[in-house]
């Protein structure tokens, strides 16, 4: 046995009869105690619903078998609180009954065979962390009794020093302080995790604004391992000087008046020398007294949000210069019609100083009715509808000038979920382009007359053109009058000259039918001439293209029916309506059909086809032999009639010149030379076009192309 001595949980020296390391009950040792499940602190001593109180399981490790037996009769004493004792005669028979089954509180001797002193309970812990220990011990050692409770133990008892009142306490104290201790450790793990875990830096400072405590995340801002590294630093040791300084005024100044520091923005350099910027809270710490002995901080980095309102901040001011500086007239309005926001432009207009005396009212309160109530209720219907109003054209209302115009936009103003909480208004000021469309306008007039005076004057100058070309054409005009002549001429003579008789009148009448026939030529001749000379000017009518060719092949159909020719006829998918002079369209296009018959003597297929087609980048040219510009633009729609037959075609040596006066291919008799040339001044002052083509697969094209109308008959 150890000796006996004196420690706090001890009563006195032993009394006579006393069993040894055990003193019989003092006073009311049998009060009900709180029970605890099996190594588990938390749960109640007793129980509070009138029920018997729980069972407690005790083990005592014991070398001794004579106090043993004392402790489990001492402990037998107890009315209200019943225990189940479990002896073991060393240190490892003790853990393998812990190991077996739970037990509420270990009675442990620290004189075992296989384990001494302070190891035994260091032994105990490691194996049941979580089960309350009362040392039991013959030493009545302060030192022992200090260092087995850092160890673990709840209390520390001296044999022969306590009685069974004692050690009922003991046990109670023993498991309340166990639950005590584990809760304890509870929240300090809990909190050790909050601020290891937490973004903001906290720290704890004692009176002289020196670290008690600081947090990971403050550590890593002074660039520590280890907070530790903190403690009995002060701001001073980490930041400059005139941070430094001016966060221990305001802590000290906080500790005399009591007041705390409330989501103060303090401004601070950055280890690399750039601005940072902090949301700092400290609060006072007091003692039980109430007494200022320190003070708790939390700093919050909020450099990149107050990067971001500095950006913020600059495109505010940029818009708002832009905005102000817009000749427009721009302003907010909310889902009210209340004004948010107006700019300078339109504040001058409305005749107020600046946009303060705006913002807040609605146009009722600021323009005379009715204007302020019909701007209103516009606002107010953009609002409910959700639909824009794009570039309305209106006469301005808020100025007294009768010629002034808006452009007026007015779009929802949408929040970030899309729901609309107001509108923005941007009025452009049109008046200049709406004079100038004005201006445009009377040009275009005056240009369409000066147009028709030029048309005029070119049909004079065509006509001139033509009568040189008379001039010019004199001498094959001759040449093909002087045979007919010629031949009137000797028809005379051979009637001056002949003798008449009965027999002879056949003869003459042949040489009378040769003189009729050569003066029907020369009359031919002489009308195309003069209709190349003077083709007297157009009477336009809108006109059914497709039906006026079929129109002409009907004036053509004695050829038809006269040779052995097959027509094609493809108009086109729609109806297409041109401008046209029938009667000079009309001869244009019997004389192509009748060339296109022409060539093809021993029949063929003739193909008339209608298209409404767009004019390609390739056609976008003059016209050879043209005196005009280019007729029509690249993209601009017009109507094409195709005439294709399937004759030999036009000597490719001879294609310049078809168009010339008096030039013909055709055999002598059948033709003057002055068909085409004909036609093709008359498509021209149709502002058309007319061309001649061989066709790969043989044959001739003839195209005429032209305008068409959206005029209808």
């Amino acid at each position: 046995m150890e000796p006996v001595g004196k420690t706090s949980s001890s009563v006195g020296p032993s009394r006579g009869g006393d069993l040894p390391g055990v003193r019989p009950p003092v006073g009311d040792a049998n009060a009900p105690l709180p029970a605890s499940g099996p190594g588990n602190s938390s749960a109640p001593l007793h129980q509070t619903n009138g029920s018997p109180p729980k069972l407690l399981h005790i083990l005592h490790v014991e070398d001794d078998p004579f106090v043993a037996r004392l402790m489990r009769e001492c402990l037998a004493q107890s009315e209200h609180q019943p225990f189940a004792v479990q002896t073991a005669a060393s240190l490892a028979q003790g853990l393998g009954l812990l190991a077996a089954g739970p037990f509420d509180v270990l009675l442990l001797d620290l004189s075992l065979p296989d384990s001494r002193g302070l190891d035994t309970v260091v032994r105990v812990r490691r194996h049941s962390p979580g089960l309350p220990i009362v040392v039991l011990s013959g030493h009545e050692d302060e030192h022992m009794a200090l260092a087995t409770l850092k160890m673990g133990a709840q209390d520390y008892l001296v044999k022969g020093q306590t009685d069974s009142r004692a050690i009922v306490r003991a046990i109670r104290y023993a498991i309340d302080r166990k639950r005590a201790d584990d809760a304890l450790a509870r929240e300090q793990e809990l909190l050790h995790s909050l601020l290891d875990s937490i973004p903001d830096r906290i720290y704890f400072k004692d009176a002289t604004s020196r670290f008690v405590r600081v947090n990971r995340s403050m550590a890593s801002k002074f660039g520590l391992p280890q907070p530790e590294g903190a403690v009995g630093k002060s701001d001073f040791d980490f930041h400059p000087a005139r941070d430094a300084q001016e966060f221990y005024a305001d802590e000290q100044r906080m500790l005399q008046t009591g007041q705390p520091i409330i989501n103060k923005v303090e401004r601070q350099t950055a280890a690399d020398g750039s601005d940072a910027w902090a949301s700092v809270t400290k609060v006072v710490m007091r003692n039980r007294e109430g007494d200022a002995t320190g003070l708790i901080g939390i700093s919050r980095d909020i450099t990149d949000l107050m990067q971001l309102k500095a950006s913020l901040d600059q495109e505010r001011s940029l818009l708002r210069s832009l905005v102000d500086h817009l000749p427009d007239y721009i302003y907010v309005q909310d889902e009210a019609g209340r004004f948010l926001l107006a700019n300078k432009a339109f504040c001058e207009l409305v005749k107020v100083a600046s946009a303060d005396e705006i913002i807040g009212k609605t146009a009722v309160a600021l323009l005379p009715a009715p204007l302020g109530a019909e701007l209103l209720a516009e606002g107010l219907q953009v609002v409910r509808s959700g639909t824009s109003i794009i570039s309305r054209e209106e006469q301005c209302r808020l100025t007294t000038e009768e010629d002034c115009w808006l452009s007026t936009t007015k779009v929802p103003l949408r929040d970030a979920n899309g729901m609309v909480g107001g509108v923005v208004t941007i009025s452009h000021d049109i008046t200049q382009r709406r004079r100038a469309n004005r201006q445009l306008q009377s040009y275009n007039e005056e240009l369409q007359r000066t147009n028709a005076a030029l048309k005029d004057v070119q049909l004079q100058l065509m006509h001139a053109e033509r009568l040189q070309s008379v001039g010019r054409l004199a001498a094959g005009v001759a040449h093909e009058v002087k045979n007919p002549l010629a031949v009137l001429r000797m028809g005379v003579d051979f009637f001056l000259n002949l003798d008449l008789p009965g027999e002879t009148s056949g003869a003459a009448w042949m040489v009378l039918e040769d003189m009729q026939s050569a003066i029907r030529r020369a009359d031919t001749i002489i009308m195309g001439m003069l209709n190349f000379s003077a083709p007297g000017e157009l009477q336009l009518m809108p006109v059914n293209v497709d039906e006026f060719v079929d129109q002409a092949l009907a004036l053509v159909r004695h050829e038809l029916n006269a040779n052995n020719y097959v027509v094609e006829r493809i108009p086109a998918p729609i109806p297409a309506y041109a401008l046209l002079d029938t009667q000079k369209f009309d001869q244009v296009l019997v004389n192509l059909l009748t060339n296109a018959f022409h060539a093809m003597p021993d029949g063929g297929t003739l193909t008339l086809r209608t298209i409404v087609r767009t004019v390609t980048a390739e056609e976008h040219h003059h016209e050879a032999g043209s005196r005009q510009g280019a007729r029509f633009r690249t993209g601009e729609e017009v109507i094409e009639i195709q005439i294709d037959d399937t004759g030999s075609g036009i000597p490719p040596e001879k294609l310049d010149k078809i168009f010339d006066p008096f030039f013909t291919t055709k055999e002598t008799g059948k033709g003057t030379g002055l068909g085409l040339t004909v036609a093709r001044k008359i498509v021209e002052l149709h502002e058309g076009i007319l061309t001649l083509a061989n066709r790969p697969d043989g044959g001739v094209r003839c195209a005429l192309i032209f305008k068409p109308t959206k005029e209808r008959t």
